[in-house]
């Protein structure tokens, strides 16, 4: 359904949900764009951030603001190929 809503065009799809519809939407290249909020705590062990499904994707962080309770909130948006070097700057 997602595939055909993209390939259609139109307005911006926003999707919400946890984990596993973040790994499938990556997964299968659907995701443009990922908007994340960073809460800082540490709760242990616990599910990975992605799964084994994930394809190599290249994204850019594209803004970045922080809520009224300190909570950074990330947007990140398809940045082409995937490339891999040092963390140097260009």
């Amino acid at each position: 359904m997602v595939r055909e809503l993209k390939r259609r065009g139109g307005p911006d799809l926003v999707t919400q949900g946890g984990s596993d519809r973040e790994d499938q939407l990556l997964a299968t290249d659907l995701a443009d764009e990922q908007r994340r909020l960073v809460h800082p705590i540490l709760l242990g062990c616990g599910k990975g951030l992605f799964d084994d499904r994930m394809q190599a994707s290249a994204f850019r962080l594209n803004a970045s603001t922080t809520s009224p309770g300190g909570v950074p909130v990330n947007r990140y948006v398809r940045d082409g190929k995937v490339r891999i070097g040092s963390f140097e700057s260009a």
